[in-house]
């Protein structure tokens, strides 16, 4: 969290930490579909 670019970011644009969890989350769990669907079609067991 404490990369330059998103204490760059958190201050000028009004974030606070807890929108990084709101966003985060759902973008995770997305993610995490996607490879379960997909990584089979690559690496087939």
């Amino acid at each position: 969290m404490a990369t330059p670019v998103n204490l760059m970011v958190l201050q000028p644009g009004g974030y606070r930490f807890g929108d990084y969890w709101r966003l985060g989350i759902p973008l995770m769990l997305v993610y995490l579909a996607v490879a379960v669907l997909y990584v089979p079609l690559v690496w087939p067991f």
